[in-house]
């Protein structure tokens, strides 16, 4: 009995997922390996155009390819969708609705390739625009940080999304009214309306802002539609209210002719309801960034010095007891991650006396100080 209990708890807990079983067909495995490669070493053959490569002809030779594949692949996933390739569809989709990739490769590739750019544009909306006719997933049911799309590096460049999240939402900013595409169809039966409408304007609004102003940081660090999420989940947890309820809200409002609506697809893809065992992590990563920050641009003033570095100290402490307790690897490498950044700064600084800035506490000194901590009986 104890036996079959727990082969059952075991059964219930790691459930195989359809896309990874094994796919037999070799023509789909061949195809899947060319979208993904394509896909991964994007980035270096862009690079190469912009260093004007003597290559030029090959490179588009192989696009062109590619994009007669995909548009191959999106056909039969249209009358049947194909579980093996869904992670593919979704990144290239991804990649390429965003308008300025196309056209990017429109001014390298213009030998008989306009059609292809075009049919992918197409192929794209169409799909896009599928997915939006329908409703959005009304299960709220918040993730844990198990989940591949939860990442708690998101914080890096706090500032400027903090930045851009004050002009946005400042009257005075110049932006434009975002509040036509929120106010269509007026529906007061939705609970807490006003509130669900005032954030729909302010994250659209905010959303266009940095999709259009945070050019000079590199992408491999530009995370502002995972920050947006965290930004999201913030204002609906106040109101009880899930992100993707919010998410339902714009889909049945944002029109697909609007300019921004390219980039508001690719945040969609980002949007999770984080649990909460989640959301006080991410909680506590922002003020570790946001004190860092202050840190590094209000420490002139000598005073600020040890206030600052207290402050993110604290932080940090609290963030890796937090990983050590919850047993969390993602936590613990995101701090890691900071730690270096600590550590140059440390090196690198001018304005406050180095004495001020301590050793960040490991892992093993917080495991041996829980260790001598009386246990509580209960």
């Amino acid at each position: 009995m104890f036996m079959e209990k727990n082969f059952a708890e075991i059964e219930n807990k790691y459930k195989c997922n359809d896309k990874l079983l094994p796919i037999l067909d070799v023509t789909l495995l061949k195809n899947k390996s060319a979208l993904y490669n394509f896909l991964n070493y994007y980035d270096s053959m862009k690079a190469a155009f912009n260093a004007e490569t003597f290559n030029r002809g090959k490179y588009c030779e192989y696009i062109i390819y590619i994009f007669k594949l995909y548009l191959k692949i999106q056909e039969e996933y249209n009358l049947k969708p194909i579980l093996a390739y869904s992670d593919e569809i979704e990144m290239f989709q991804s990649k390429f609705s965003d308008t300025n990739e196309l056209n990017f490769l429109k001014t390298k590739c213009y030998d008989n390739s306009e059609k292809y750019f075009s049919a992918i544009s197409n192929a794209i909306k169409q799909s896009l625009g599928e997915k939006r006719l329908k409703k959005y997933d009304k299960v709220t049911n918040e993730l844990d940080e198990h989940r591949k799309i939860v990442n708690y590096d998101i914080f890096d460049h706090v500032s400027a999304y903090q930045a851009g999240e004050n002009l946005s939402t400042h009257s005075g900013s110049g932006l434009g009214d975002y509040s036509q595409y929120c106010n269509k169809n007026n529906d007061n039966i939705v609970e807490n309306y006003n509130e669900i409408k005032q954030i729909c304007e302010k994250i659209i609004k905010y959303f266009d802002y940095l999709a259009y102003n945070m050019h000079d940081i590199p992408p491999e660090g530009n995370k502002y539609n995972e920050y947006l999420n965290y930004w999201v989940n913030k204002k609906l947890k106040e109101i009880k209210k899930s992100a993707t309820q919010l998410i339902e809200f714009i889909d049945e409002r944002f029109v697909s002719s609007s300019n921004a609506y390219d980039k508001y697809s690719i945040f969609k893809n980002k949007v999770y309801n984080m649990n909460e065992d989640v959301f006080n992590k991410m909680n506590i990563l922002y003020d570790l960034y946001d004190n860092y920050s202050k840190f590094i641009t209000e420490t002139r003033i000598k005073e600020n010095c040890s206030k600052y570095a207290n402050n993110f100290l604290q932080s940090y402490e609290k963030a890796m007891k937090k990983s050590y307790e919850t047993n969390s690897a993602k936590l613990y490498n995101a701090l890691m991650k900071f730690s270096v950044k600590y550590k140059n700064t440390k090196e690198n600084l001018k304005f406050c006396d180095s004495s001020y800035l301590q050793e960040l506490p490991d892992i093993i000194k917080i495991k041996e100080n829980e260790k001598k901590k009386p246990k509580v009986r209960h």
